[in-house]
């Protein structure tokens, strides 16, 4: 992906991380009903992905 988009490596991991994050969240009803509509399990979701996004930008 790296090579295909002329972007910053921090960015691209960021917006790949955060973008799994929001596209695989509906899943999350598999597992627990309950957190699909919360709004804070939303957010520290995402905060972690966002945290993941920026740990793997480093390594890249």
């Amino acid at each position: 992906m790296r090579r295909r988009a002329d972007i910053d490596e921090r960015r691209l991991a960021l917006a790949l991380a955060l973008g799994e994050h929001v596209a695989l969240w509906p899943f999350i009803s598999l597992v627990d009903r309950r957190l699909v509509t919360s709004p804070r399990a939303f957010a520290q979701a995402t905060y972690r992905h966002a945290l993941f996004g920026l740990v793997l930008s480093r390594l890249a």
